[in-house]
């Protein structure tokens, strides 16, 4: 996919018909070629440079926290900057926004971009990079600018000496490169929806491609499945036709299996008469009589007096736990005298 969008993005370069421009302290030049979209490039002069370790940050809150930070590193009432990460670690320009001359720009806005991430980049150690105006000293450490020195001549050697002191180098070990401007800046590592808001045209470009063969491979698989669609709904409705007089007589067996079960259940359940022919035969003293009865949904309640005096709602709450559609079973005494109030309920079948 990298191959084909390389590819895609030369191709597209032959398109491009914006602008570029650099603008340095000696004032602002054109820049050779066209750009996708106007291009400003600050030079390295005009900016200063930090490098910050973010790692710590969730990375969806990294962008915040530079934001935050740069209000405490800039000295500037109106701040430009630039941030390219590595791994957690941002690289950050930032420059005087006020300062920037937009005489010579073309209307319509443009892209502002530091000089330094046009230029060579070194993996580990320092460097010499020269700029367009001015020297950079670059202390590099696993693909991370850590420091960055700018002058506005070439460096002497007591210069070179204090840098590399500082980075732990040697002005041998110093490696020099020219100030040649490449036409793209540093390649970011990008999540997945910055990537895709980069390559928006590139991608663009290849999905109009695959729709036009899509849309010619789809028109004839939507013919040839119309064509089987219309084969398989005739087949449908002769189908339906032989299936209507079994799926209607189903149906009707289901309500007449429904209607007999409800029919079994209600047959299942007790009636009053033999719910209290139930109660008596249990009753611990035969002579007792009915005073109260009260039976709905399951629940019974019913007061019984019994003439022996002082009833032992003990004796009656075990008599009647012995009967087995008998739940819950509580006994309390009731206003009369020798008589006591029974609750309790009836299982359902």
């Amino acid at each position: 996919m990298n191959r084909i969008l390389t590819s895609l993005k030369t191709l597209q370069q032959r398109f491009y018909n914006q602008p570029g421009f650099i603008q340095t302290r000696e004032g602002t030049r054109e820049l050779p070629g066209k750009h996708q979209q106007t291009l400003l490039v600050i030079g390295r002069g005009l900016c200063m440079y930090r490098s910050h370790d973010f790692t710590h940050v969730p990375k969806n809150r990294r962008d915040d926290a530079l934001e935050s930070s740069l209000g405490l590193w800039s000295p500037f009432e109106k701040t430009g900057w630039y941030c390219h990460w590595s791994s957690g670690i941002a690289m950050v320009w930032f420059w005087d926004k006020s300062g920037i001359s937009e005489d010579e720009l073309p209307e319509g806005g443009f892209r502002t971009l530091p000089e330094t991430v046009f230029l060579s980049r070194t993996t580990q150690g320092g460097a010499i990079q020269h700029c367009e105006a001015g020297v950079e000293l670059q202390s590099w450490n696993n693909s991370v600018l850590t420091d960055s020195l700018w002058v506005a001549l070439e460096p002497d050697e007591q210069q070179i000496q204090k840098f590399c002191t500082q980075h732990s180098c040697t002005p041998q070990s110093l490696s020099e490169h020219a100030s040649t401007l490449s036409t793209q800046p540093w390649q970011q590592d990008l999540s997945p929806l910055e990537w895709l808001q980069i390559h928006e045209r590139d991608l663009v470009s290849s999905l109009i491609l695959l729709l036009g063969v899509f849309l010619v491979w789809q028109e004839v698989r939507i013919f040839k499945a119309g064509y089987q669609e219309r084969i398989v709904e005739q087949q449908l409705l002769a189908l339906e036709d032989a299936l209507n007089p079994v799926l209607t007589a189903r149906s009707e067996l289901d309500k007449l299996e429904r209607r007999n079960n409800n029919l079994k259940r209600l047959v299942r359940i007790p009636s009053q008469a033999q719910l209290m022919t139930l109660v008596s035969n249990v009753l611990p003293v035969k002579s007792a009589q009915f005073r109260e009865w009260h039976y709905q949904q399951g629940g019974l309640s019913f007061v019984i007096e019994d003439a022996e005096g002082n009833p032992n709602t003990v004796d009656y709450v075990n008599a009647l736990r012995g009967e087995a559609l008998f739940r819950d079973v509580s006994a309390e005494q009731a206003r009369g005298n020798n008589r006591i109030q029974v609750s309790l309920r009836v299982q359902q079948p």
